[in-house]
Formats: C-alpha cells, sequence, structure tokens
C-alpha cells in the first residue's frame, strides 16, 4: 500500500511552489544580468514558464491539502494554508503578469 501525503506535507510543498512561482521571474532577470550570453527576453520566457508550472502546482498540492483536512478527523491550524493559498496565486498573478508582458513585446516587435 503506497504511503500517504499529509495535508501538512501539501500544504509545505504548496507553500514553496507558491514562492519559487512568485520570484521565478525576478531571479531569472537577476541571473540574466550577472551571466553573459542570456537576453533579457530569454530569461523572461523562462521565468514565467516556471511561474506557470510552479503555479499551477502549489494550487493543485493546496487543493489536495483542503480535500485531506476535510476528511481529516483531526482538527489542524489553517494559517500555514492561507499562507500557501497567498503565495500560489501570487504565483499566478507573476505568470500572468509576465507572460501579458511578453505577449506585449511580441506585439510590438510583430508591428515593427
Amino acid at each position: 500500500m503506497a504511503a500517504r501525503m499529509s495535508s501538512n506535507r501539501s500544504v509545505r510543498i504548496a507553500t514553496l511552489l507558491g514562492l519559487v512561482a512568485f520570484l521565478a521571474s525576478p531571479i531569472a532577470v537577476a541571473f540574466a544580468q550577472e551571466v553573459g550570453g542570456i537576453t533579457l527576453l530569454q530569461a523572461t520566457e523562462i521565468g514565467v514558464a516556471i511561474a506557470v508550472v510552479c503555479a499551477l502546482a502549489a494550487i493543485a498540492f493546496l487543493r489536495r491539502a483542503r480535500f485531506r483536512l476535510a476528511w481529516s478527523v483531526r482538527e489542524e491550524s489553517l494559517r500555514a494554508g492561507r499562507t500557501a493559498n497567498l503565495l500560489a496565486w501570487a504565483g499566478v498573478y507573476a505568470a500572468v503578469t509576465g507572460g501579458i508582458a511578453l505577449g506585449a513585446y511580441a506585439l510590438l516587435a510583430a508591428s515593427s
């Protein structure tokens, strides 16, 4: 029988993934500035892609934790779940904002 993941562990993973999603684009841009050979556009594309994947994974882990908590007999604190929820949706916001920026750049580049 496979080992089950506790809701607390799912919340911790969701928090970590949400944080990575939120910070992916700024870290990618900072990395591009420090290391030569990577353009700002390439770094932004990579950062947005990482942010999308991590944000969606964070939301999935958060939903899993909420489902397990709803069916749990023991009461657990929801504070960690709120933090994970905030970071996951902040990651989604960062990914969507970066995607809009890349789309606007593509339109401007295509029109000129």
